[in-house]
C-alpha cells in the first residue's frame, strides 16, 4: 500500500507525463485544432506596373453639308509614335481592381494625313487632295479603370467579368500640307495649307477576361464592347487664298456630339523574375465606329455649312513593362 509521500510522487510523475509533450500530442489528437495563421496584410495584393511602347492606328473625319453632300474627308495614318503609362491593381481573392493610363511620350513625324475636300472659285466647284507626310500628333492620352470579378477559377485557370470607363483623347495637327495636282485649277503647291483635328471619347464597356497561371509565367486575354459611346470632335481649317478673287478654302471651326460604339481586345503575358518583380509584354487594340450627326459650325465654305460631322478610330499599342507585387 502505498504511503501519502509515495502516492503524491507517482500523481506528480503521471501529471508530467500527460502535460509536458501537450504541444507535440495536440497536433496529433483530431479534436484538438491549431491556432488560425494570421491573414496577409492587403498591401501583399498591389501591384504597379510601368510600361513603354509604340502606337499605330488611323483616325477618319468626315464632314457633310446640309445637302448630305461629303464637304470633306481627311485620314489620317498614326505612325513611329511612343508612349510610356502605368497600371495600378489591386487583387483580392475573386476582386481585381486596375487603374491603367499612357499618354504619347514622343511622336516625331508620327502621322501621315491626306484629305479630300470641296473647293471653290466664283461659283466653281471642285475637289483638292493634299498630303502631308510630316504631320503631328501632339496629343493623345488614355486612361482606364476596370473592375474584374471572378466567375470560375482553378488552382491555373480563370474566367472573369469585366466592367469599366475608358477616356480617350486624340489632338492631330497638319500644318505645311502640299496639294496634289488639280485637272482645273492646275499647280496649288504652293498654297500654305493647314488643319487640326480632336476627339474625345468616353466609353463606359463590359467584357470577359481569361487567365492560366503557369507558375512562373501567366498568359491573359480580354475582349471588351460598349455599344453607348459618348464621342466629341472639333475641326479647324485655316482660310487659304491665291489672290482677292479666288479663295481656295475657307476658315471655319465645326464641332460634334454623338453616340457611337466601341470594341477592344488585349492579349499580354507575364514572365516571374523573382517573387515580386515580373516582365510584362502586352498587345491592346480598340475600334470606334464614325456616326454622322448635327454639328455646331462657326463658318461657311462655298456659302454651303457643312451640317454633320463624324469621326472614327482605330489603334494598336504593343508595350513591355516591369510589374512589381508589394
Amino acid at each position: 500500500m502505498l504511503t501519502s509521500r509515495e502516492r503524491k510522487l507517482f500523481l506528480s510523475s503521471v501529471a508530467a507525463v500527460v502535460l509536458l509533450p501537450s504541444t507535440a500530442l495536440a497536433a496529433d489528437l483530431p479534436w484538438i485544432t491549431e491556432k488560425p495563421r494570421p491573414q496577409a496584410p492587403l498591401s501583399s495584393n498591389f501591384s504597379l506596373e510601368v510600361f513603354t511602347g509604340y502606337l499605330t492606328g488611323t483616325v477618319e473625319q468626315a464632314a457633310y453639308n446640309c445637302c448630305g453632300e461629303q464637304f470633306a474627308h481627311t485620314k489620317w495614318k498614326i505612325d513611329n509614335a511612343g508612349i510610356v503609362g502605368a497600371t495600378l491593381g489591386y487583387r483580392w481573392d475573386w476582386l481585381d481592381l486596375r487603374l491603367s493610363g499612357w499618354t504619347v511620350a514622343w511622336s516625331g513625324n508620327s502621322s501621315d494625313s491626306f484629305t479630300d475636300a470641296i473647293i471653290c472659285d466664283l461659283g466653281c466647284r471642285t475637289r483638292v487632295n493634299w498630303r502631308n507626310d510630316k504631320a503631328k500628333l501632339p496629343t493623345m492620352y488614355q486612361i482606364d479603370a476596370s473592375i474584374g470579378i471572378n466567375i470560375y477559377q482553378d488552382t491555373s485557370f480563370t474566367l472573369s467579368g469585366l466592367a469599366g470607363y475608358r477616356y480617350l483623347r486624340v489632338g492631330l495637327k497638319d500644318r505645311g500640307s502640299r496639294a496634289l495636282f488639280n485637272d482645273v485649277l492646275g499647280d496649288l503647291s504652293d498654297l500654305p495649307l493647314s488643319s487640326s483635328y480632336d476627339q474625345w471619347w468616353h466609353t463606359p464597356y463590359i467584357g470577359i477576361g481569361v487567365g492560366y497561371d503557369g507558375g512562373g509565367y501567366r498568359l491573359m486575354a480580354e475582349v471588351i464592347g460598349s455599344p453607348i459611346v459618348f464621342a466629341s470632335d472639333r475641326a479647324r481649317m485655316n482660310s487659304i487664298t491665291a489672290d482677292p478673287n479666288f479663295i481656295y478654302y475657307s476658315n471655319y471651326i465645326s464641332e460634334a456630339d454623338y453616340q457611337t460604339w466601341m470594341v477592344g481586345a488585349t492579349i499580354g503575358g507575364e514572365v516571374r523574375l523573382t517573387d515580386a518583380l515580373a516582365l510584362t509584354g502586352k498587345a491592346q487594340y480598340q475600334y470606334y465606329e464614325a456616326r454622322k450627326d448635327k454639328a455646331t459650325i462657326k463658318g461657311a465654305c462655298c456659302g454651303t455649312v457643312a451640317a454633320s460631322q463624324s469621326g472614327d478610330l482605330s489603334a494598336l499599342t504593343l508595350t513591355v513593362g516591369l510589374k512589381a507585387s508589394f
